[in-house]
């Protein structure tokens, strides 16, 4: 029986000791599942706090990229503000990250929130001050106070856990070629007049024979060949007259002696005054009192008493004004301010380059085309200054630049160099010929497969007001670019509602097209613009549409 008893005891104890087993082996696991309960909530915590920085930081770069100040410390002040804005509007587990704790040390209460806004030099990381334009990449740092669920219940809550995010936002690595064209049809919105200038009696006289903006002038709708200044093509307006404008030479000479009537005409001026007829302007170091006035400064007739006189413009003109040096100059600066839209144009993508320049780290690249594609940043083309059959006026240069973008450079001040070269270039940009695009697609892959970083994102930019009429096949270049990674983002200034159809369908990026933008896939994107004020707006939102979260 004691046997039976000493078995029975071993039993129960052995009972005894499984029990115990099974609740420290519940304990063990409860709290490891605990534990991990609690891993798993905090790392869904940092990555919502990293989430939140990530918008703060792309806000502030997409704020800058785009922003309009004209003071680098405004515009970063714009960032800051923005980053702050989209910061708190995220939450983390439902609690909005709006409680903000001043700046300095000290602990944080339970879900304040710490910021830190700083500028970074790309080429270092270093911090920078405010205004400092090496300060491309902004940096946002967010520690917020944490309260794991276990400290709830221990009566810890007030003692938060911190967690630090970083993030930064601006454009890495990106190598960008801008097409820009300058075919004739480019400057088809400016106001102008056409004038006869002709002998009546024995004296020179001007008769307006048409006047209005080059497309209704010509009733092309679709483009035409007729320039506002040199080269002016002036027989692609019809009844040009090359036999009444001069016989002999084109300036200090009077009119020929054939007669002329109706819409025929000898010269076209811009009206600088904007009006849909020319009155008057004053730029205040010279003066263009009537249009007679006009004509003769834009031939040259102005800049000597000498001219003045054996033109015949002094006894047309009388007392309206005095010959002097500088006068063809000043209209002709005056002029290029109103030759529309070309003017928009290149204002706009001179912002855009100021845009990127100031906010990111890209190497820049421009591609100016017509007829032919730039190649270097002095290349040019010479043509008829008045018109190809009319050899007494002469020649005029037409830039027709071509930049590269700078392969390697540690310093930043060659990239510099060539970013203010291009902004420099655009402005004497002139409308002549016809829309070589797929020649300037061809280049601008050539330089990026030559001049590209390996390390850099690839981007072209297409601009232009119409479709192709020289040059190799665009879709084929497209394809092109495809194969090589880069996207191609086409911006399509329709003038007439009449070309909207056909530039649309060349240039969309609709999936399954045969678009430009389409065909190169990888992201491009398709902007019409219809109205020459919103060019601007277009080429900031390209500007935000490139940022990107810096890794």
């Amino acid at each position: 029986m004691s046997v039976s008893l000493k078995r029975r005891n071993r039993r129960t104890n052995a009972g005894a000791i499984s029990v115990v087993g099974l609740f420290l082996a519940m304990f063990v696991v409860g709290s490891l599942g605990y534990l991990a309960f609690e891993i798993g909530r905090l790392i869904v915590a940092r990555d919502q706090l990293r989430s939140a920085t990530d918008a703060g930081s792309l806000a502030a770069a997409a704020t800058m990229a785009s922003s309009n100040a004209s003071d680098l410390a405004a515009k970063q002040t714009e960032g800051i503000n923005a980053a702050r804005q989209v910061f708190v509007a995220n939450d983390i587990f439902g609690t909005r990250l709006n409680n903000i704790a001043a700046p300095g040390g000290g602990p944080l209460g339970p879900d304040q929130v710490r910021l830190r806004f700083r500028f970074l030099d790309p080429v270092d990381n270093s911090a920078v001050p405010l205004g400092d334009e090496r300060g491309k990449v902004f940096e946002v740092t967010a520690t917020y106070g944490y309260v794991p669920v276990f400290f709830q219940f221990v009566n810890l809550q007030n003692q938060p856990a911190p967690i630090t995010a970083i993030s930064s936002g601006g454009i890495g690595n990106l190598d960008v070629v801008m097409c820009f064209d300058v075919s004739g049809s480019i400057d088809d919105q400016t106001k102008t007049t056409a004038v006869r200038r002709q002998i009546s009696g024995d004296r020179v006289v001007y008769q307006v024979s048409n006047q209005g903006t080059l497309s209704t002038m010509t009733r092309s709708p679709l483009g035409t060949g007729l320039n506002a200044l040199p080269p002016q093509n002036l027989s692609a307006l019809s009844r040009f007259r090359a036999d009444i404008r001069a016989v002999s030479t084109d300036i200090g000479t009077k009119p020929g002696g054939a007669a002329g009537g109706g819409t025929d005409f000898t010269d076209l001026v811009v009206n600088l005054d904007e009006g849909n007829s020319f009155s008057s302007f004053n730029n205040g170091d010279f003066s263009f009192p009537n249009l007679g006035v006009l004509v003769e400064a834009a031939r040259g007739n102005l800049e000597n008493a000498s001219v003045f006189s054996s033109s015949g413009a002094q006894e047309a003109l009388g007392n309206a004004v005095a010959p002097r040096a500088g006068y063809q100059a000043a209209y002709l600066k005056e002029a290029r301010k109103h030759i529309h839209p070309l003017k928009e144009a290149q204002d706009a993508a001179v912002e855009f380059f100021n845009l990127m320049g100031e906010n990111t780290k890209g190497h820049f690249g421009l591609v100016a085309f017509s007829n032919d594609v730039g190649t270097s940043p002095d290349n040019s083309f010479t043509a008829a200054a008045v018109d190809r059959g009319y050899r007494l006026g002469g020649n005029t240069t037409c830039p027709l630049p071509g930049v590269d973008p700078i392969r390697v450079d540690p310093t930043g001040e060659q990239n510099k160099a060539n970013l203010d070269r291009i902004k420099a270039l655009i402005p004497t940009l002139k409308a002549e010929g016809g829309t070589n695009i797929g020649g300037s697609l061809s280049r601008a892959i050539d330089i990026l497969e030559s001049q590209g970083r390996k390390s850099a994102a690839r981007v072209i930019i297409m601009f232009t007001d119409g479709f192709p009429t020289a040059g190799p096949d665009s879709r084929t270049q497209a394809r092109r670019a495809a194969s090589k990674g880069i996207p191609v983002y086409t911006i399509g200034l329709a003038q007439s509602p009449e070309v909207i159809p056909e530039q649309t369908a060349f240039l969309t990026d609709r999936r399954g097209s045969d678009g430009i933008a389409a065909l190169a896939g990888n992201g491009g994107k398709f902007f019409l613009v219809t109205d020459t004020s919103q060019l601007t707006r277009v080429f900031r939102t390209l500007a935000r549409h490139l940022t990107q979260i810096v890794q």
